[in-house]
């Protein structure tokens, strides 16, 4: 299994691993989320596990902004990794989420 950054023709392959891995259509919710971090290019980094050419793991680094006292406050925000459903409990959450060899 390899971990890199995802590439413009991994788009249609990471929205369906999402879509999947939380129980969605493709036009879901996190679909639209995914679109909109896009769009906005709100994406800081954009990571994907590929295994015999497949992505089976994905997890996205954005910006968001926290609404701190006196001003907002701009901050990382790490989503919740996405893992092929046939091959969870096997570390690729882990390792694409950047926890280790997993």
């Amino acid at each position: 299994m390899q971990i890199r950054s995802a590439q413009a023709d991994d788009r249609e392959s990471i929205v369906a691993l999402v879509a999947e891995a939380f129980g969605e259509s493709q036009d879901g919710r996190v679909a639209a989320m995914l679109h909109a971090l896009d769009t906005t290019a709100a994406t800081r980094a954009d990571l994907v596990a590929v295994d015999s050419g497949r992505v089976v793991g994905h997890v996205r680094l954005s910006i968001g902004w926290i609404d701190a006292r006196r001003r907002l406050v701009p901050a990382l925000i790490l989503s919740a990794p996405s893992v092929a459903p046939d091959l969870r409990r096997r570390g690729i959450g882990t390792r694409v989420g950047g926890g280790g060899p997993g």
